[in-house]
């Protein structure tokens, strides 16, 4: 087929039995469904819902320390096929002899489901334990998701909350969460 302009085939499906090769832009005037493993993974990044400070231009909740809670919500994104990865991004803003320790709790649940249909509590954290002594003033990513099970049990679509405790007594802003979504 050779057009100038535009060619227009109307079709509920065409099948096309090989490669495609469009060198222009493609629009997609309704939903797109890929199958396979077109392998690719993104990192969303969900921040405290309650900001009470700024620690240079990071608004943050107050610091947590002696079993005090910093609180995350999301939403699980359409299409996901696994988590790779969960983090939390903290800094550590106080040095005591005690030291910190991070704890991840967490649920969550689909549309029309009790909001805790799946959860898990005070899950220590081994990335961000008391058994490390931590700098101050220093942004640390520690890995929480070979602790918590959030990542078998969330399905696309469902929302999840999460709460950090820090049941050391050094202080810590806890910046968020990040979620590697695999597709």
């Amino acid at each position: 087929l050779i057009a100038d302009t535009e060619i227009q085939i109307a079709a509920t499906t065409i099948d096309i039995n090989g490669a495609v090769d469009i060198s222009g832009n493609t629009t997609i005037g309704g939903d797109l469904a890929v199958t396979g493993d077109y392998g690719h993974s993104v990192e969303m990044f969900y921040s405290p819902k309650h900001v009470e400070t700024l620690l240079g231009y990071y608004a943050v909740p107050n610091s947590i320390d002696d079993g005090e809670h910093t609180y995350i919500a999301g939403i699980a994104p359409k299409g996901f096929s696994s988590v790779s990865a969960i983090y939390v991004w903290w800094i550590k803003t106080q040095d005591t002899a005690s030291g910190l320790n991070l704890q991840a709790s967490w649920q969550c649940s689909a549309d029309g489901q009790a909001y805790t249909t799946h959860s898990e509590a005070e899950v220590e954290l081994t990335e961000a334990d008391a058994g490390e002594n931590f700098s101050d003033n220093i942004m640390y990513r520690s890995e929480i998701g070979q602790d918590i099970t959030l990542d078998s049990t969330v399905a696309a679509g469902d929302a999840f909350g999460m709460r950090i405790t820090n049941t050391g007594a050094d202080n810590c802003y806890i910046v968020g969460i990040s979620i590697v979504w695999a597709f």
